[in-house]
C-alpha cells in the first residue's frame, strides 16, 4: 500500500550568513570598520582592541545555539533576570484582588504577550444561525483573528487514498489563503489531548439510562467495561485560527463599509473557502467561537481541570437545564502565575514544558504526529499547534530565486577553487531547485512553524513528562527543541488557540 510522503521543506535561511540575515550582516560589517580604520592609520595598539570587539560582535550575531543567535540568548537572559528582580514577570488576575467592572469583565486579563489581545463581538454570521463570533484583535502585531472549534476522526485508521485526499485538502487550504485576496495571512491548527475524565460520558449515560431492572451481574460487567474503556480513552479538542493582517484587510474592509462591521464582513467572506477546504480534509461541526466560548477554550488551556465542569454544564443544558457553560473573558486566565522559569511555565496548579517542532530532514508521512499528541500517563495533557503562513506568489518567487542563486554560486565557487563539494551542498542546491520547479507548477511557498507542549499537575514530575514527550517525538521521526528562556511564549504558541506563534520573517 502506498503512503503519501511529505517532502519539500527546509530551513528558512541557508548557511551561517543566511541565519544572520541582512541586518546581522550589516552589523558584523560595521563592527569591522574601526579595526580597519586603525590599521590604515597604523595605530597598532588599538587594532588588537577593535579586532577583539569585532570577533565578539561576529560571534554574538553569527553563532547560533539551538536555532537562536548568541546575542538573543544574552538578551533573553538579561530580560528574564530583570523581570524577576523587578517583579513584573509575575502575574495575578485582577478578579482575585478587586472588583471588576462590566466592561472589564468582557476583556481578557492574561499574562505576558497575551496582554495585547482585545476582544470584539462580531456582527451575526448569515450562515451561522445569526451567531455573533468573536473578532480577536492583536494591537501589537496589527492582526485580527477568528477562532473555530471542529471535529475530526484523525487519519490513523485511514487508507492511503483518504490520506492523500487529506494532504491535498490542506494544500488547497493554504493555497486558498494566497488567492483569496481577503487579507488572510496565516492559518493555525491546534490539537489538545488528555485522558478522558468521564464527565461527558457520565452525563450521556445518566440521560440515556432506563429505569428497567438489570441483573446485578450484568450491571457489574457493564460498569467494569466502562472503567476499562475510560482508562484507555483520550479526549481531544481541535481548533483552527484564521489570522488577518490589518494592512491587507483595510481595502476589502473599506469596500464593505469600513469600521468593525466592514472588517467582519471581509473576514466572513474569506472563511467560506477555508470551511470548504477543512470539509474536504474530513473536518466537520466547524463552529466559529463567541467571546465566551473562546474564553472557555483559553481557560481550559491554562487549567485542564476546568474542562470537566464546562462539559457537565453543556451536557445538562442539552437536557433542557439552564446551567452556565461559558466563561467570562476576565476569568479566562490563571489566577496567579509566577515568573516563568528557564525550562517550564507554571500556571495555577499546573506546569507546562514547551518545545518547538523541528521538521525532519528525511521525508515523513501524514499522521506521524499522532504519537506527539497521545498522552502517555494519567493526568498528562499534550498540545500541538501548526502555523502555516504562505508567501504571496511574487514574494515566493523572489525568495526561491535568491536562495537558488546563493546555493548555485556557492557550489560554483567551490568547484572553481578546487574544493570538494560535499553532499550537503549538493542537497541544498537540489532542494532549492526542486522548490523553484514547484513554484513554476503553480504551488506556493509556505512558512511552517510547529510547537508542542506537555502539561501536568504541579504535584507531578514535569521532567518525567518531558522525557516521554521527547521519546514520542523520536518514535515519530521528528525532533523537538525545548524553548529555554521562552516557556511562557511557547505555551501560548502550542496551547492557546489565539493565532500567536509564528516568528517574524527575517528577510
Amino acid at each position: 500500500m502506498s503512503v503519501q510522503q511529505q517532502v519539500g521543506w527546509r530551513n528558512e535561511r541557508m548557511g551561517i550568513i543566511g541565519n544572520a540575515g541582512w541586518s546581522g550582516g550589516v552589523i558584523v560589517a560595521a563592527s569591522s570598520m574601526p579595526a580597519l580604520a586603525m590599521m590604515i592609520a597604523q595605530r597598532w595598539a588599538r587594532v588588537g582592541v577593535f579586532v577583539l570587539l569585532f570577533l565578539a560582535v561576529a560571534a554574538a550575531v553569527l553563532v547560533h545555539i539551538k536555532e537562536r543567535p548568541l546575542w538573543r540568548w544574552l538578551q533573553q537572559s538579561i530580560l528574564m533576570l530583570a523581570g524577576r528582580v523587578a517583579g513584573v514577570s509575575r502575574f495575578e488576575a485582577k478578579a482575585t484582588g478587586e472588583a471588576v467592572s462590566a466592561e472589564e469583565a468582557e476583556q481578557f486579563d492574561l499574562p505576558g504577550v497575551l496582554q495585547a489581545l482585545q476582544l470584539h463581538d462580531g456582527p451575526p454570521m448569515p450562515s451561522g444561525n445569526m451567531r455573533r463570533p468573536v473578532l480577536l484583535q492583536h494591537k501589537g502585531a496589527k492582526t485580527w483573528a477568528m477562532v473555530a472549534s471542529l471535529q475530526h476522526q484523525g487519519v490513523s485508521m485511514s487508507d492511503s487514498n483518504a490520506i492523500q485526499r487529506f494532504s491535498a485538502a490542506l494544500g488547497q487550504m493554504v493555497q486558498g489563503v494566497v488567492k483569496s485576496q481577503s487579507g488572510m495571512v496565516r492559518v493555525s491548527l491546534y490539537v489538545r489531548s488528555a485522558p478522558a475524565d468521564g464527565a461527558e460520558r457520565a452525563a450521556w449515560v445518566a440521560e440515556h439510562t432506563t429505569t428497567a431492572s438489570v441483573p446485578e451481574s450484568l450491571a457489574e460487567s457493564i460498569d467494569e467495561l466502562e472503567r476499562r474503556v475510560l482508562a484507555h480513552s483520550v479526549i481531544s479538542d481541535y481548533y483552527v485560527v484564521a489570522t488577518f493582517a490589518e494592512d491587507k484587510l483595510a481595502r476589502p474592509a473599506k469596500a464593505a463599509g469600513g469600521g468593525l462591521a466592514g472588517r467582519a464582513a471581509a473576514m466572513y467572506r474569506a472563511l467560506r473557502s477555508l470551511e470548504a477546504s477543512l470539509g474536504d480534509a474530513g473536518c466537520h461541526d466547524i463552529r466559529w467561537l463567541s467571546v465566551h466560548e473562546l474564553a472557555a477554550a483559553v481557560r481550559t488551556g491554562f487549567n485542564p481541570g476546568a474542562a470537566m465542569g464546562i462539559a457537565v454544564a453543556k451536557a445538562r443544558n442539552s437536557r433542557g437545564d439552564t446551567w452556565h457553560d461559558g466563561v467570562s473573558p476576565v476569568a479566562a486566565g490563571p489566577a496567579r502565575a509566577p515568573a516563568p522559569s528557564v525550562r517550564s511555565y507554571a500556571h495555577d496548579s499546573y506546569v507546562t514544558a514547551s518545545y518547538s517542532l523541528v521538521l525532519p530532514e528525511i521525508s515523513t508521512q501524514v499522521g506521524k504526529l499522532l504519537r506527539l499528541v497521545r498522552p502517555n500517563q494519567s493526568g498528562e495533557r499534550r498540545a500541538l499547534a501548526l502555523h502555516f503562513e504562505p508567501y504571496d506568489t511574487k514574494k515566493g518567487q523572489t525568495v526561491i530565486e535568491r536562495d537558488t542563486s546563493k546555493a548555485q554560486i556557492g557550489k560554483e565557487i567551490k568547484r572553481q577553487r578546487g574544493f570538494r563539494i560535499s553532499p550537503f551542498a549538493e542537497k541544498k542546491v537540489a532542494a532549492a531547485r526542486e522548490q523553484e520547479l514547484r513554484l513554476v507548477d503553480g504551488h506556493n511557498l509556505v512558512r511552517v512553524a510547529g510547537a508542542v507542549a506537555v502539561t501536568v499537575s504541579a504535584d507531578q514530575e514535569i521532567e518525567t513528562a518531558t522525557t516521554l514527550l521527547e521519546s514520542s517525538a523520536r518514535a515519530s521521526g521528528y525532533d523537538v527543541m525545548r524553548l529555554e528562556l521562552a516557556q511562557d511564549v511557547g505555551f501560548v504558541a502550542a496551547v492557546l488557540p489565539v493565532g500567536l506563534g509564528m516568528p517574524k520573517r527575517g528577510e
